[in-house]
């Protein structure tokens, strides 16, 4: 054969043997190498259909060695707020409240002269004055009883005048759904939001016979936090809050997440008006000067460090503590979810680069396939040499 014909066909042999390059798996398994989590599972979905879904590591490390699995339930921490921000919104819907109203409207308890002109927006885009927490012991004697506490607390800052991330005004928000409909918080969540997304791994305070598919977080007083919450205000809640508590699947959070994608229409039904889609996904002038977020999404805050550095900067999301993420995009009809448990025995990284890390690893793969469509689908390997 001519030497000049066998060398083009040498390199396309050689390149077709080249091992097939998954930067995300990289990514995890360097943390994971690290110690920085000892496991996770990793989702991405374009145009509804989901094109990458991976588990890494281990769920739990001690005091047994259990793999992560794709269907294992991760605690979600703060990604909590973004279901409870939702019920709020299709409250609104339903005219059950109105968020430009004070929450004094709601809850006798915020009719004090410092809170009286708190709104229930406010709650939701962190901007009440409310300070970031409260101790434990004001939530130990149960839902009504935390937010009385909460109305007490002194202010740190003039409502809708700054941006202070706090727990306290999802708490708010929750034992506000309450009063408005008679029914109990998790109740409406599945009511509302779990039900009709078919989200069957979404829950609040799992039973002990799923233990084995969920991953644990830290320890408390020496004991490990195993399908109980990270919060210890959601613990002292009985394992609900409107902050944090949900464990949940990789594919249901991606699930959640199409309901931003899709105009807040799912199987044809909408369950969220394209108004409050749009209160909830774009940057709210309400926000005092610098800080970009909308009703329950982040879009640029010192917490914004999941969307990577490719989104577009009016894609939104958010994270958890517990190493956990969502953030969506949808000028590139694309989400990411990120499921880890980063504190689970002497684990210490705090995975903010690598949640920054793996959006930009996603959003460079979607970006360079919607550029190169007649190469199909995208595998579930990311087999793209993007770097």
């Amino acid at each position: 054969m001519n030497k000049y014909l066998l060398a083009p066909l040498i390199f396309v042999l050689v390149a077709c043997a080249a091992p097939k390059i998954d930067p995300i798996a990289n990514l995890m398994n360097k943390a994971i190498e690290n110690k920085e989590t000892p496991g996770g599972v990793v989702l991405v979905n374009l145009r509804g259909k989901t094109v990458y879904h991976k588990a890494f590591g281990n769920s739990m490390v001690s005091p047994r060695q259990i793999p992560a699995v794709k269907d294992g339930l991760y605690d979600l921490t703060s990604l909590t707020k973004l279901y409870t921000a939702t019920l709020i919104m299709m409250l609104h819907d339903k005219d059950k409240l109105d968020i430009a109203k004070p929450v004094a409207t709601y809850l006798p308890a915020f009719s004090r002269p410092d809170k009286a002109t708190i709104t229930i927006e406010q709650l939701l885009t962190h901007c009440s004055g409310l300070p970031i927490i409260i101790p434990t012991e004001n939530f130990t004697q149960g839902l009504a009883k935390a937010v009385d506490n909460i109305a007490k607390a002194a202010l740190v800052s003039t409502p809708g005048t700054e941006y202070l991330y706090s727990d306290l005004g999802y708490v708010t928000a929750s034992f506000l759904a309450e009063q408005v409909t008679g029914k109990p918080f998790d109740a409406l969540l599945k009511e509302y939001i779990f039900a009709p997304l078919g989200l069957h791994s979404t829950l609040f305070t799992p039973p002990a016979t799923k233990l084995d598919t969920i991953a644990p977080t830290n320890t408390d007083d020496g004991e490990l936090l195993h399908g109980v919450p990270w919060s210890p205000r959601t613990r002292a809640l009985g394992g609900i809050g409107g902050h944090s508590g949900l464990f949940a699947s990789a594919a249901d959070v991606a699930t959640f997440g199409l309901l931003f994608l899709n105009d807040g229409v799912v199987n044809g039904k909408r369950l969220l008006s394209h108004k409050s889609v749009m209160m909830m996904t774009t940057v709210r002038d309400t926000m005092p000067p610098g800080k970009r977020r909308a009703i329950g999404f982040d879009f640029n805050t010192d917490s914004a460090f999941a969307r990577g550095t490719v989104f577009d900067e009016d894609s939104f999301g958010h994270t958890g503590v517990a190493g956990t993420s969502l953030w969506i995009d949808k000028k590139l009809e694309t989400l990411v979810v990120i499921l880890c448990n980063r504190s689970h025995v002497n684990i210490t990284g705090k995975l903010k680069q690598l949640r920054s890390d793996i959006a930009t690893v996603a959003a460079k793969v979607v970006t360079w396939h919607r550029a190169h469509p007649s190469t199909g689908k995208i595998s579930q390997n990311l087999h793209f040499n993007i770097y």
